[in-house]
């Protein structure tokens, strides 16, 4: 869905204002939330926050995100989706940065 609604956001101001900080940050966002969005989608198979200590168990995995989303990710069976989304992403924002290039030049 963030991917997603990027893409929207980066059609419709592609023409006024090419800012190429947008999809990178989504893509920071992604990873460094992740430990958070796998511990909730957890919960209700009896993981998660169902069990007692996790916000401690979200802060420290949130603490070392690139390395623990990865490895959660890969666990969750979303590592497909994370990384084809980090790409889509890492690709928007180097679009919009050769915009802006050509734009100033």
């Amino acid at each position: 869905m963030a991917v997603t609604a990027t893409f929207i956001a980066d059609r419709i101001t592609c023409y006024s204002k090419p800012v190429a900080t947008t999809p990178l940050a989504v893509c920071v966002g992604l990873w460094a939330l992740g430990p958070l969005a796998m511990t909730i989608s957890a919960t209700s198979t009896g993981g998660g926050f169902a069990n007692e200590g996790s916000w401690l168990t979200v802060v420290a995995l949130t603490s070392m995100f690139p390395l623990t989303t990865f490895m959660i990710s890969a666990y969750d069976g979303s590592l497909g989706g994370l990384l084809l989304g980090s790409v889509v992403l890492l690709n928007m924002s180097m679009q919009r940065r050769k915009a802006y290039t050509n734009a100033v030049t």
